[in-house]
């Protein structure tokens, strides 16, 4: 049955639970949609005080749509008293207050942890006695779990989770531990994953960082994070949302056995005299385990003068390890940094990045398909930094990854120094199929005297790529490096990158749109106009490649749904 408005909007004529019941919904996962929010749709529609604090949280929205669907549930809603959850077996509904700890509104979180309500029975004096309160005191236990078991088999699994309330984390974790789906974990300090341990983390949970914490994951632990589209697992800033910002927090740390070129590392951030922190080894297939459908949100807390950790950082982690659907968000220094080992990743997203989107140094070899780098308009040097090795250039293993359908998109911002790529010290790599546009600075810069020799033995490659909007006006794609300018021994990028025959499309407009730009609700996929539909899919063999993947950039053109879509979160605090 519909429901009639008058010609305001404001008085109903008709109202039916089935409507506010799915306008509650609605707005449930609306409300998820915004970082560090749950609510626990049971209780939002069966208690009216818990269902208001939601709707108020929502009026308070800076969205627009939040706060349109909370107005309508308000004038829907009345007094509450449409969907009071109504007595059922003389089972009275307990107030808020006494139904568990109070709703909790912070870190943009609406939580409850709610008791089973305890059945209420009125005899006549006459019968009352000890033995027969106890035998109604049984019945009132029998009949509360029976409650709590029932509302729990309704609830979608996602909603079960808020029920185990907030765990604080501050000692190493030494044996296998499990942080169960939709729980919320809360570090403080640094938390290692100790040797021989394993850390699971189920889909759903929310893992929020206080200043000077982070979590590592030692060389010789193991992590099983495996979140889903639906119920991404969140790392994040334990302030506030509307307070939180880049460096809240550490940042992820895993640590694995693979070759490094220059013997051991030291993880930045943990003492030389702490054998937690290092890295590096002989195994190339080193497991330092499964990230999947994860977010790590304002990380890089500042450990010592210019010392900040990664949003994301792998550290001799070898070609086992499983990262595929993770986003860094708005971290203080840079998005990802791969320090040596074999490690692949795809599927990866990473937005405002203070320093660099995409860090590599001391031999990494692995592999990257599908990833965005998007940089804001106020922060954020290189789309990429590759180094080899700051001492010894030419050190093996040489640093050199191979990436396809890549899109990285740059602030536009005059002012903001951005460069897509600086690649120096000696790296290789491959870089095929990008979509590269709006850096303000420069397009690439290659650096050090190895770079000629690179580019001749094919050990740096560069095809399948569109340059677009890109310096002084948008077309000035290459810096000119003259006297102490020279940075690469004569080395002319422009006359390299735009030579006749190359794959390379040199001020071809890829037809982003504006939206790629967007920083709140961005949508990179080109139309099917695109001359991004001429790609050039990976032909190796290797069972890590989509090879039907025959295009620039990281989205198919012409796609209505890409691979972002649900799981992927852009606050900006």
């Amino acid at each position: 049955m519909r429901r009639k408005l008058n010609d305001k909007g404001a008085k109903v004529d008709e109202v039916t639970r089935a409507d506010l019941v799915d306008r509650v919904w609605k707005l449930k996962l609306a409300m998820q949609g915004e970082e560090g929010t749950y609510v626990h749709f049971k209780m939002c529609l069966d208690d009216p005080d818990y269902r208001r604090k939601v709707v108020d949280l929502a009026m308070a929205s800076d969205s627009g749509a939040l706060r349109r669907q909370a107005g309508a549930i308000r004038a829907l809603d009345g007094g509450g008293a449409l969907l009071r959850r109504p007595q059922r077996d003389g089972v009275a509904a307990l107030p808020l207050e006494a139904a568990g700890e109070p709703l909790v509104a912070q870190h943009g979180a609406v939580s409850m942890a709610p008791a089973p309500a305890v059945p209420v029975r009125r005899e006549p004096a006459s019968r009352r006695g000890g033995g027969f309160f106890t035998v109604v005191l049984l019945l009132a236990v029998v009949g509360a779990a029976a409650w709590y078991l029932d509302l729990h088999r309704e609830l979608p699994a996602e909603l079960t989770g808020i029920l185990k309330g907030r765990t604080v984390v501050s000692d190493s974790i030494v044996e296998s531990t499990t942080w169960s789906a939709g729980s919320v974990v809360e570090l403080q300090g640094l938390v290692f994953v100790e040797s021989g341990a394993r850390l699971t983390i189920e889909p759903g949970v929310v893992v929020l960082g206080r200043p000077g914490s982070a979590l590592v994951v030692t060389r010789d632990g193991t992590i099983s994070a495996r979140g889903s589209a639906e119920r991404p697992i969140v790392f994040t800033s334990a302030q506030p949302v509307g307070r939180r910002k880049a460096g809240d927090w550490g940042g992820l740390v895993l640590l694995g056995n693979a070759p490094l070129n220059r013997g051991q590392g030291q993880i930045e951030g943990i003492e030389a005299d702490d054998s937690r922190g290092s890295f590096g080894g002989s195994d190339a297939q080193s497991n330092c385990g499964v990230l999947e459908y994860v977010r790590v949100e304002f990380a890089g807390f500042e450990i010592g003068a210019n010392n900040e950790l990664n949003g994301l950082t792998l550290g001799g982690c070898g070609a086992a390890t499983i990262v595929r659907h993770v986003q860094s968000h708005r971290g203080r220094d840079d998005g990802i940094e791969v320090f040596g080992g074999t490690v692949d990743l795809r599927h990866v997203v990473v937005t405002g990045a203070a320093d660099d989107a995409f860090d590599w140094d001391w031999g990494w070899t692995g592999r990257v398909q599908f990833l965005v780098i998007q940089q804001y308009p106020e922060v954020g040097d290189n789309g990429f930094e590759g180094d080899n090795e700051g001492r010894n250039f030419d050190a093996e293993p040489r640093a050199r990854p191979q990436f396809y359908n890549v899109t990285m998109v740059g602030s536009r911002n005059a002012e903001a120094g951005q460069r897509a790529m600086t690649l120096r010290e000696g790296t290789g790599g491959v870089f095929r199929n990008f979509i590269v546009t709006g850096f303000p600075l420069e397009a690439i810069d290659l650096r050090d005297e190895p770079v000629a020799a690179l580019i001749e033995s094919g050990q740096l490659v560069f095809d399948n790529m569109i340059l677009h909007d890109i310096g002084e006006g948008g077309s000035t794609f290459f810096a000119t490096e003259t006297g102490e300018g020279d940075d690469d021994a004569g080395f002319e990028e422009l006359l390299y990158f735009a030579r006749p025959g190359a794959n390379i499309l040199v001020g071809v407009d890829p037809l982003l749109g504006a939206r790629a730009f967007d920083i709140v609700d961005p949508w990179m996929t080109p139309p099917l106009v695109s001359p991004a539909v001429n790609g050039e899919a990976p032909r190796s063999g290797a069972e890590f490649w989509d090879e039907a993947a025959d295009y620039l950039g990281a989205f198919r053109p012409g796609e209505r749904i890409n691979w972002m879509s649900g799981w992927t979160a852009f606050p900006p605090n």
